[in-house]
This record gives structure tokens, C-alpha cells and sequence, in this order.
């Protein structure tokens, strides 16, 4: 049996292109409004007592860093996607989505020791 290779249609390859668009500006949103979360948290949090350990600071780094992260790997796997979608081989990215749920963690822990520590 010969196999018959098709040419991609050209309405679902521009949505499968838009599609690539639209979980690139998710991943950007998410990157910013860690960012923004981060500057809040280190702008209008009480600053910590004397021997109390500066989770406000801590929370702000982490936030910010994830955000850039967040910003620099959905840029990363834009590109990626979009490679594989033009070569017909696209892959579902699983270790992206262990990241995102990992720093997710750790920011939940984080807040969960600022609520403790600042809301006695």
C-alpha cells in the first residue's frame, strides 16, 4: 500500500500557528504579573522585625526571577513550537509544564510562611 503525504491545509496550519501565538502571550501575562507581584510585594510589605527573617524580600526575588523565567522559556518554546509545527513534528512540552507547577509550589509555600510569620 503506497502512503499518500497531503499538504498541510493553510487554515489549519494558520491556526495551529495562532494557537502557538496565543499560549506564547499566556506564558508573557503570567511572566509579567509574577513581575508586578514581585515589585508589590517588595514595595508594600511591612518590613520584618529585627530577628525575623525577610520573607517579603525572599518572596519579591523569587517572583521576579520566575517571572523572567516564565517570559524567557514561553519566548523559547514560541520558537521551538513554531519549528516543529512547520516541520509537521510538534511535541507536547510535559517539562515546561513540571517548571511551571514547581515554582507555583514554592511560591505557594513562600506565602504560606509570609501569611504565618507577618499575620500572628
Amino acid at each position: 500500500m503506497t502512503e499518500t503525504v497531503r499538504a498541510a491545509d493553510p487554515d489549519s496550519r494558520a491556526r495551529t500557528h495562532l494557537a502557538n501565538e496565543r499560549t506564547f502571550l499566556a506564558w508573557l501575562r503570567t511572566g509579567l504579573a509574577m513581575l508586578a507581584l514581585g515589585f508589590a510585594a517588595s514595595e508594600f510589605l511591612p518590613e520584618p522585625g529585627p530577628r525575623e527573617l525577610d520573607l517579603a524580600a525572599v518572596m519579591s526575588v523569587v517572583l521576579v526571577i520566575g517571572g523572567l523565567g516564565m517570559t524567557g522559556l514561553g519566548g523559547w518554546r514560541y520558537m521551538k513550537a513554531k519549528t516543529a509545527i512547520d516541520a509537521g513534528a510538534y511535541q507536547p512540552a510535559s517539562g515546561m509544564v513540571i517548571w511551571s507547577v514547581g515554582l507555583t509550589a514554592v511560591v505557594g509555600v513562600m506565602v504560606l510562611l509570609f501569611v504565618a510569620v507577618y499575620h500572628r
